[in-house]
């Protein structure tokens, strides 16, 4: 499998109406050009008043509203934040989209950025386990979608429940979003779910792969199976490589500089409760600027998981990784900065045919 991700992040200057029209553009290209899946993240609220990390309350209202105007591209919600919604509320809303696109969804779960708890009234402190009583229900219900189901949890009850209307996919795919939590790994694997591992930078490629071994390894000993792993990557690719590499930086450094302005001012509000917020944010707010984030993601191949340039350089640098990782799936992030809608595109475009046979071809031997 291999998709596209957006952060879905509000820059300066940009207008978050004129902005779902572009989502909703490069949902149709992906469909033209072969793209398997598209996915962003959900939010909600304005973080400042001149950018938001990302604009998208409902990736599934962004779907099905290009649904009629595509033919097989899937949406995998990457993520719907667990602990804020109700499992069968939440797991009624994807069976409604997934039979309104013909059986295109995929779901994409976690547990969501700390802003967001405070914002809306939730407490961090207990998203672990809101999130855990929410995967128990979605398997449980999908385990019997047409059981009739009494579930009383610390969070969510239901009496007499049963799932309405069906999944046309029999079960559909359920992806778990694992960053840097080794509980996130168990959580999956505990639910017969796939991981997720997002395409941020900050996520080392050392970390990737011992996340990815545990989850492998935990899945076969409990499931005898592979397990399913999606593995996000930052990139950005044109045949002039320069340019590819300037607009790779220009749109990473613009999510840095909304990302760190998030983390740090969090950082100060909530003190030792997130110890690793200040010295992440202070490495966002350093790459914010498009030479340092340039420099460092060029010089630190692949620590990164940042494919910017031409064909020969990104050739070389995607089948090092996949080979060493070993997923059996991409998302390439290529709007994570707001960028115009003719650079993504452009960027798409140069991907599905300089690259994609090539790409799928590796994915496939590794099964």
């Amino acid at each position: 499998m291999i998709g596209l991700f957006t952060e879905g992040s509000l820059t300066p200057g940009r207008n978050p109406h004129s902005y779902y029209r572009e989502l909703g553009e490069q949902i149709v290209i992906a469909d033209h050009l072969g793209f398997d899946f598209f996915s962003t993240t959900q939010s909600y609220g304005l973080d400042h008043p001149d950018s938001t990390f990302s604009v998208m309350p409902d990736p599934l209202a962004l779907f099905l509203a290009q649904a009629p105007r595509t033919e097989r591209i899937k949406i995998l919600t990457a993520i719907t934040i667990a602990p804020f919604h109700h499992p069968a509320i939440a797991l009624s809303d994807f069976a409604a989209a997934d039979v309104l696109s013909e059986g295109r969804v995929m779901l994409g779960l976690g547990r969501g950025h700390p802003w967001l708890y405070e914002r809306l009234g939730f407490e961090q402190n207990e998203s672990k386990e809101r999130a855990s009583e929410f995967c128990r229900v979605v398997r449980a219900i999908l385990d019997h979608p047409a059981g009739r189901h009494t579930i009383e949890g610390r969070f969510w009850k239901m009496r007499d429940f049963e799932l309405m209307p069906q999944f046309i996919q029999k079960p559909p795919p359920v992806f778990f979003a694992v960053s840097v939590s080794p509980s996130s790994v168990s959580e999956a694997v505990a639910s017969r779910f796939g991981i997720l591992i997002p395409a941020y930078l900050g996520t080392p490629i050392e970390l990737c792969e011992s996340l990815m071994r545990a989850y492998r390894e935990e899945y076969r000993e409990r499931w005898n199976a592979e397990g399913t792993v999606l593995l996000g990557v930052n990139f950005y690719g044109l045949k002039d490589e320069r340019a590819a590499i300037a607009m790779g930086s220009k749109a990473l450094a613009m999510q840095m500089r909304v990302f760190a302005r998030n983390m740090l001012l969090y950082a100060e509000r909530c003190g030792a409760q997130y110890a690793a917020y200040p010295e992440i944010g202070k490495m966002f707010d350093e790459m914010s600027d498009p030479g340092v984030c340039e420099q460092r993601v060029m010089s630190d191949f692949p620590r990164h998981l940042a494919f910017w340039g031409n064909r020969p350089a990104l050739e070389e640098k995607l089948r090092h990784v996949v080979e060493r990782l070993r997923p059996d799936g991409l998302i390439l992030n290529i709007d994570c900065g707001g960028i115009a809608l003719e650079a993504a595109a452009a960027s798409m475009r140069f991907f599905a045919t300089e690259l994609m046979p090539t790409v799928r071809g590796w994915l496939e031997r590794r099964t």
